[in-house]
């Protein structure tokens, strides 16, 4: 079941990963309403698909440790983003 849904994401080139229906399709298939979400960019990558995620009436949360940044500023932006949700 994760390769295929693995499979669906290939591709997928929009800032927002959650505006790709591919993504938000196959994390619906799983079930799931907890996903864990991390991106080369916390700011942007891991942030928005997140806060879209949170939205639709999932529990997503981002690792932080699995996220990059371009420098601190913008990390504690992206942190201070993710905590008013």
């Amino acid at each position: 079941m994760v390769d295929e849904q693995i499979g669906l994401l290939s591709g997928v080139r929009d800032i927002n990963a959650w505006d790709d229906p591919n993504v938000a399709k196959a994390v619906e298939a799983t079930g799931r309403k907890q996903i864990l979400i991390a991106g080369i960019s916390l700011e942007v990558c891991a942030s928005l698909p997140a806060i879209s995620a949170t939205q639709a009436g999932y529990d997503a949360k981002v690792v932080l440790d699995a996220s990059g940044t371009f420098n601190e500023s913008k990390r504690v932006v992206g942190i201070q983003r993710l905590t008013t949700l």
